[in-house]
């Protein structure tokens, strides 16, 4: 097939995310996987990092949890690598990144790659110097933090001014994944916590930490109203098809990260501002983190309860958009945990171990999928047997 057949071939700027992947799979007996490689696909590196870091952040210690987050991290890192590769090596791939930006079912995905770069930076730094050495994982979590931390911004400014500017858009267009384009600075914040105490003291140091509060506010009220238009959409318009039914998830993503980040940089504030006002930041989050742990609750229990509605009736067919089951619920983990050593709460360490347990199963399913979809093997879809 000459090059010219090649471009034709590729999936439509029009093709919503939930079929990415089975366009791919479609025509990759006629082409090179490579040429399918879309801003989607890195949620695997996202979804399987997030359960290197949330194992790594579990306030409850379990049998050869430092070997099994070291073999994420480094599946994680892999397929990172690998897509990035894809993508690199043909100048085409990266003309249709751009022009994405378009098409409104697209475009929020591109804030997808960012995101899978701070998560794969955070495991190397929790999980990665198992293996690599504390220092030789601080540089390279410091460099894959900068990376996705500039990705993440150009995202969460592009996408959003396209999407005012270029599209014509109804509250019946509303879904869970408009938040992915907004939440990666939320993800730096997080991310970055860690990287404070490894940054030389003084002016550094407190540039650094007032640069990932920055980030969290602008991360946070940015997914704030996002989410509620998703709110208003599900209850004016109802749940929409099944393929729709994994974004709902994407909204405990938000939640889940802003309490990890709130506390993690009131933990980190300790090495940088006096200890009145690091109480004071630590305060703040158990003060925000709380209350938001009781509406990520609500929105856990409607987001299950509605995929099972889906399941139900149609099946929720496979595509990369089920990994938004996994890096949502992963963020809920490192919330939790961090709430639970902050608070020192028995309820807490529980209701994470709970989480995390979902989560591992919930990543087993989507993986094995993936990896089935990725052999051409039908994938399926996600039905509820019947009672």
């Amino acid at each position: 097939m000459d090059t010219d057949a090649i471009a034709l071939a590729e999936p439509p700027l029009l093709t919503p995310p939930s079929e990415w992947f089975a366009v791919a799979e479609r025509e990759s007996a006629a082409r090179p996987a490579a040429a399918v490689v879309m801003p989607s696909w890195f949620a695997a590196a996202m979804g399987t990092g997030i359960v290197a870091v949330a194992l790594e952040l579990l306030p409850v210690r379990l049998p050869g949890a430092e070997v099994v987050a070291a073999g994420l991290w480094a599946v994680a890192a892999m397929v990172l690598l690998a897509l990035a590769v894809a993508v690199a090596v043909v100048p085409r791939r990266r003309l249709r990144w751009r022009a994405a930006l378009t098409d409104p079912a697209i475009a929020p995905a591109l804030g997808v790659p960012p995101m899978a770069v701070l998560t794969v930076g955070a495991a190397t730094l929790l999980a990665g110097r198992h293996v690599l050495g504390l220092e030789s994982a601080v540089v390279l979590a410091g460099a894959l933090w900068a990376v996705g931390t500039a990705g993440g911004l150009v995202a969460a400014v592009a996408v959003p001014a396209a999407m005012v500017t270029r599209h014509r858009l109804r509250l019946d267009d509303v879904s869970g994944v408009w938040l992915l384009p907004v939440v990666p600075p939320l993800v730096s914040s997080a991310t970055g916590a860690a990287l404070v105490a490894h940054v030389p003291a003084g002016e550094a140091r407190l540039d650094l930490l007032i640069i990932l509060y920055a980030l969290f506010g602008l991360g946070l009220l940015a997914a704030l109203p996002t989410a509620g238009l998703v709110w208003a959409r599900l209850l004016l318009h109802g749940p929409g098809p099944a393929e729709r039914a994994p974004a709902i998830w994407v909204v405990l993503g938000p939640l889940g990260t802003s309490i990890t980040a709130a506390n993690l940089l009131g933990a980190a504030s300790v090495h940088v501002v006096t200890a009145p006002t690091a109480g004071a930041l630590q305060a703040f989050g158990l003060v925000y983190g709380l209350p938001v742990a009781g509406f990520a609750a609500l929105w856990l229990a409607l987001a299950i309860g509605l995929t099972r509605h889906h399941a139900a009736r149609d099946g929720v067919p496979f595509s990369a958009a089920w990994w938004s089951f996994v890096f949502p619920v992963g963020t809920l983990v490192t919330g939790m945990s961090e709430l639970a050593v902050r608070t020192d709460s028995e309820l807490l360490r529980g209701v994470a171990l709970v989480l995390f347990v979902g989560l591992a199963a919930v990543w087993a399913v989507t993986a094995a999928r993936a990896l089935a979809a990725a052999g051409r093997a039908p994938a399926g879809r996600l039905r509820r047997r019947p009672a």
